[in-house]
């Protein structure tokens, strides 16, 4: 998918230009950026990126120093979040959820593989919801016992549409409090996602005590300064500073990798 992403922003590109980037984190060994046309320049201007909170501002999370806290990453999104988030916050209790049997035996997280196919649910959510009812008994033992479960997902796809309001939705019924980070697709992905993202964004509001939504289209807003992998980079620290904010946790944030 990075490739991918990548693939598409040398298309725009009209120069390349070295540049050295002060205070920002490095992923990428090249010090080449990208640069957009004056028309997409104008349509993304620089800006600090920032999530948008899509549940009741007068919600909270209750952090005791006995609390349980379990951290989910779900779909392929889900899992390169919960790798920043176990390299700063290491020793806690990590989960990968995915309907794709391959790409969790690539991880060394804990893992559980929902439903029936090794392939995975491809981009249908409905697939992957079929994958929770088949797989739910395993899901609800997932949250039990635990006081606060952490949701990290994409949406657009299969997995983290089908799956993350499902998952909120259980805990919730087991009595955990439920926080979540949700990453959005680039406009560029279709509309089809962008509609997909709408309507798990709702069920998501409801069944969460807090969720919060970052939107990587503010990443194109970087372009000009900083690498994509930068720019990628600086989105999940943000998500870190922000788990970090609501769990108490002191774990201090790296500025550069």
């Amino acid at each position: 998918m990075f490739r991918k992403i990548c693939s598409l922003f040398k298309r725009f590109n009209q120069k390349t230009i070295q540049t050295k980037i002060v205070s920002q984190p490095q992923c990428s060994k090249s010090s080449q950026v990208t640069t957009l046309p004056k028309k997409y320049r104008k349509r993304y201007p620089l800006i600090t990126l920032k999530p948008s909170l899509i549940t009741p501002q007068n919600k909270r999370i209750t952090v005791t120093p006995e609390s349980k806290i379990r951290f989910i990453g779900i779909g392929s999104a889900g899992q390169n979040i919960l790798m920043e988030v176990a390299n700063i916050l290491p020793e806690q209790d990590y989960l990968l959820v995915n309907t794709n049997l391959i790409s969790l035996r690539k991880s060394s997280f804990n893992t559980l593989h929902i439903g029936n196919s090794p392939i995975g649910c491809g981009p249908d959510p409905l697939l992957a919801q079929k994958a929770v009812k088949i797989s739910e008994p395993q899901l609800i033992e997932a949250v039990t016992g635990k006081d606060i479960i952490v949701l990290f997902c994409g949406l657009g796809g299969g997995n983290g549409t089908g799956i993350a309001p499902e998952i909120a939705r259980l805990a919730k019924a087991q009595g955990c409090q439920v926080l979540a980070f949700i990453v959005t697709p680039f406009y560029f992905e279709g509309n089809k996602r962008s509609r997909l993202v709408y309507f798990a964004k709702q069920k998501l509001a409801t069944t969460c005590d807090i969720c919060e939504m970052f939107n990587n289209n503010d990443l194109l807003r970087l372009a000009d300064t900083i690498t994509m992998g930068s720019a990628i980079q600086t989105q999940n620290d943000l998500i870190i500073q922000r788990v970090k904010h609501y769990l108490g946790f002191t774990a201090k944030c790296p500025v550069s990798h």
